[in-house]
């Protein structure tokens, strides 16, 4: 919209139109009521400050009609002729409605207003759950890649030979636990770390590691993914805690009573079992002549039997 002629002569011109559809307005409305019978004379509507407000009002609603039609193009002004008619219409014709017009335009507007709001509201909300769940993701990739790192170090770890090279397993013990809580439903995970309180002979540190995994695969919380592969994951848990209760045994051999022996032997074979319940491939496993963890009860007459039971 753009002003070629003086700004005062635009603002009467919409103004006197206003009003004057104000008034025509405030006329048809008082002639309805005398239509209708209604007492009319001596009321308000027949006073002048009635007549002035409503002029107000026709005055309001043409400017407010001239400047959204300014804003989209459809209002031009200009002293010429036809436009000058245009816009004295179009003024007389919205201060005659504006009456009714505005509050309803006013309505809308808030109502229109409030949805914006509330829309923006939502915007924001969305977005700051897109940044939480983004960060979210950043720090579960972050998390990720420090375990497989984690991983990769316990695995070479468990392939040192020397005795003397302890001090890079306990290194991998050290950084492997930091993830106790975060992997605690990953099986690699678990059976590594086992495995490396193995090396240093901490078996029972070994089981209790299996066994806190064991619990975990009964969580409710376990991850939907997971349920699927639970049962054997159950059995490899159960098979690595028998293994570690014979080499328990084997070492404690020589300085542990005859009970004592029994009832890890008891328990391992136990646990082996149960394993093989859960995974009947174990059987292979156990009866393979590279399977060392289980000499001790392959060489002993009093457990041989039971073990050649469990795998027949």
């Amino acid at each position: 919209m753009q002003f070629n002629y003086d700004l005062g002569e635009y603002v009467i011109i919409i103004a006197i139109a206003g009003a004057f559809g104000g008034c025509v307005s405030a006329l048809f409305d008082n002639l309805m009521a005398v239509h209708k019978s209604f007492p009319v004379h001596g009321c308000s509507k027949c006073k002048t400050w009635y007549f002035a407000c409503r002029s107000l009002i026709g005055v309001a609603g043409a400017f407010g009609v001239v400047l959204i039609g300014g804003w989209v193009g459809k209002v031009k002004l200009g002293l010429d002729t036809n436009t000058l008619l245009e816009l004295i219409s179009l003024c007389v014709i919205s201060g005659t409605v504006s009456y009714r017009l505005l509050p309803v335009i006013g309505a809308r507007l808030e109502k229109q207003i409030t949805a914006l709001e509330n829309k923006s509201t939502e915007q924001s909300m969305t977005i700051e759950k897109l940044k939480s769940n983004d960060e979210h993701t950043r720090q579960e990739l972050k998390n990720n890649i420090i375990l497989q790192d984690a991983l990769a170090l316990a695995k070479d770890a468990l392939s040192i030979k020397e005795v003397n090279s302890f001090s890079d397993i306990h290194t991998a013990i050290s950084i492997m636990e930091t993830f106790s809580d975060t992997a605690k439903y990953n099986r690699t995970y678990n059976i590594y770390l086992a495995r490396l309180h193995r090396k240093v002979k901490n078996y029972n540190r070994a089981i209790e590691v299996l066994r806190g995994y064991l619990q975990s695969l009964n969580d409710p919380e376990l991850p939907a993914e997971l349920k699927s592969t639970a049962k054997t994951n159950k059995a490899a848990a159960l098979y690595n805690i028998a293994c570690y209760h014979v080499l328990k045994a084997f070492d404690a051999k020589d300085t542990s009573s005859g009970p004592e022996l029994d009832r890890l032997i008891e328990e391992a074979l136990s646990e082996l079992e149960q394993s093989i319940m859960l995974d009947p491939s174990n059987i292979a496993c156990v009866s393979s002549d590279s399977e060392v963890d289980f000499s001790y009860v392959k060489q002993s007459d009093k457990w041989n039997p039971r073990l050649l039971a469990l795998i027949s």
